[in-house]
Formats: structure tokens, C-alpha cells, sequence
């Protein structure tokens, strides 16, 4: 298990990225959340096997939905235990 943040900036709001992220997380089996930033970006958290994150960053890169990621880091997070679910915050 590991969890990692992202922040994606490019053309990340307003496109649905969030619930296509929320979407893609869920059929992977993965936690954690995402949220829009004031600053234009999209920034999240997702928790899981190293296989099924890797195939998340990947598919996060190519853009879901109409969004178009110009940008994206990644940071490793500790494993939050207790946590069920992806949800997306305001």
C-alpha cells in the first residue's frame, strides 16, 4: 500500500475532471479525495497498491474527460488506515 498527493494545473476545472477522477478511482479500488484549488488547480490524495496507483497516475496524465493536464507532481503521503472511499471535497 502507499499513498501519494497530486496537484494538476492546465485546463483542470470546470471540465468534470474531478468527478472523472472520482469515477476512475473508485473502479481501480482506491481512496482518498480531490478538491480545486483557488489558484486554478485540481489537488488530490490517493491510496492503494502500487499497481493500481501507477495505473491512476497514468491515466490522470492523459487527461479524463475533456481536461487537459499540463502539470502534474506527485509527493509520497503516510497511509491514512481508517479511510473508505473517494470523495470529492469543496
Amino acid at each position: 500500500m502507499k499513498r501519494v498527493h497530486f496537484t494538476a494545473s492546465g485546463e483542470v476545472q470546470g471540465v468534470g475532471l474531478r468527478w472523472s477522477v472520482q469515477e476512475m478511482a473508485q473502479s481501480l479500488g482506491l481512496s482518498g479525495w480531490i478538491r480545486n484549488r483557488e489558484d486554478g488547480m485540481v489537488e488530490g490524495e490517493v491510496q492503494g497498491t502500487d499497481p493500481k496507483i501507477g495505473e491512476f497516475m497514468k491515466n490522470l496524465k492523459a487527461g479524463p474527460g475533456r481536461a487537459r493536464i499540463e502539470t502534474l507532481i506527485q509527493e509520497a503521503r503516510p497511509i491514512q488506515k481508517l479511510e473508505s472511499g473517494f470523495d470529492i471535497r469543496r
